[in-house]
């Protein structure tokens, strides 16, 4: 009996050895989500698997469900994004962390695809404040899509609209206003102009201030911390570049 084939777009996020001379992929899928794949032989030398699946970029591949794992039977590279130097690099990495911790395994998410297919080829090659303005953009959506938006607009206790001076209080995910509670991560009015902009889905042309970027930078970095009770060793690794 032949197996059910699946085809699907698909990003390498990740990977690592998997029995002899075969090879488990992290792949990020425009139709499946987050899901695994083994690639037997892989690491034959004359393995045709091998050079599309190294490569960055859009893969089409094909897999059939195993009884434990899903198993790759073929993948072309079909878009190439070229990394141009040590940033893009950890560019990738940050990128490819945040998706392996934390999306859920198997569940497709459309717009996380399309966020992904237009944020990472537009930061290969671009400035340092770019690559963060994206990186701020990426992680704060991702997180609204998992349920964790930063909340804006009003008190996150009372209501009330707010204003100067802006105060974040995590375990609300939101920021509070002084009648309700001084005190708390507090970010300047161009910082908290920026993040309302990047919470918002239309993938609009980014500008914004250096330092008000880095504010937010530095910001988006405690909030992941926070939500994912964990430390995103590649997100600093940029303010070294």
């Amino acid at each position: 009996m032949n197996e059910k084939q699946f085809k699907t777009r698909a990003i390498v996020i990740g990977k690592r050895n998997w029995r002899a001379e075969a090879l488990l992929f992290s792949l990020y899928t425009d139709s499946y989500g987050l899901i695994e794949v083994v690639a037997e032989g892989v690491l034959k030398i004359q393995s045709k698997l091998a050079g599309h699946l190294s490569s960055l970029g859009i893969v089409e591949v094909d897999f059939v469900q195993g009884k434990a794992f899903k198993k790759l039977t073929h993948a072309y590279l079909v878009e190439p994004y070229e990394i141009k130097d040590e940033a893009d690099y950890t560019f990738v990495n940050i990128i490819f962390e945040l998706l392996n911790k934390a999306m859920p395994a198997e569940e497709k998410n459309e717009f996380v695809w399309r966020l992904l297919t237009r944020v990472l080829p537009r930061g290969l090659g671009s400035a340092i404040e770019q690559k963060k303005l994206l990186l701020n953009m990426f992680a704060l959506q991702l997180t609204q899509v998992l349920g964790y938006e930063v909340k804006t607009g009003n008190c996150a206790r009372c209501g009330k609209e707010l204003s100067a001076p802006y105060q974040f209080k995590f375990e609300e995910h939101g920021f509070v206003c002084l009648s309700c509670e001084k005190g708390g991560h507090v970010l300047s009015q161009n910082a908290y102009e920026l993040l309302i902009a990047l919470n918002k889905k239309d993938l609009q042309d980014l500008q914004a201030r250096k330092e008000a970027n880095e504010e937010l930078y530095r910001f988006v970095e405690r909030y992941l911390n926070y939500v994912f009770e964990r430390k995103w060793g590649s997100w600093e690794m940029l303010n070294s570049e």
